[in-house]
């Protein structure tokens, strides 16, 4: 298990307040016609060659931590993922690519799998849904995964949806999420954007 880590700083910072939500069932025939246009309207596929930086703190049953984030995506398939914890100055490199993953920076040595979620976890504890994230980080749903409901500002920007078991928390930026909240359970994941900017 990974070490060190303490949850504190993102758990402190409080949400901004946000437009009152209408929620939108998943199912078409249940759908007003403001809800139809918004589901329609909303992005398709993924955002590519991105670079985020930030903050998250992790809940997964009994294991729980913080620390800053990097996340790089290239494409579809190819990503990386920077931990760090300032307090401990340790950190871990997540790649993913070709079909398989490496988590680099564990006191045993890399790690490595052809499920990236699986390795975190086995490496970790902590279970974070890590194919739908390139996606939620942008503020859209991840496709081929169900979705049951959505919620949306009166303007048509997505604030939330229920997605494959867990229920997503957008707080809109200048163009993608500042701050996002996901809750499955006894596992939680808050994420606190500091910066947005192209892949290098």
């Amino acid at each position: 298990m990974i070490p060190g880590l303490l949850l504190a700083a993102c758990s402190s910072q409080q949400p901004q307040p946000q437009a009152p939500a209408h929620t939108c069932d998943a199912d078409a025939q249940a759908q007003s016609e403001a809800c139809r246009r918004w589901i329609t309207a909303l992005p398709a596929g993924m955002d590519t060659h991105w670079h985020m930086i930030g903050r998250v703190a992790i809940v997964s049953g009994a294991h729980s931590g913080n620390a800053r984030i990097e996340w790089q995506q290239q494409d579809a398939q190819h990503y990386q993922v920077l931990l760090s914890a300032p307090l401990t100055r340790q950190s871990w490199q997540l790649s993913v690519g070709g079909g398989e993953a490496v988590i680099r920076g564990l006191p045993e040595g890399a790690r490595h799998g052809t499920d990236a979620a699986a390795l975190l976890h086995a490496a970790t504890g902590w279970d974070i849904p890590l194919r739908a994230m390139p996606y939620w980080l942008r503020g859209r749903p991840a496709p081929d995964m169900a979705v049951s409901q959505y919620r949306f500002a009166a303007d048509g920007r997505l604030l939330g949806l229920m997605q494959n078991g867990w229920n997503i928390e957008f707080s809109p930026g200048a163009q993608w999420p500042s701050r996002i909240h996901a809750i499955q359970g006894e596992n939680r994941v808050r994420l606190v954007v500091d910066k947005w900017s192209a892949a290098q």
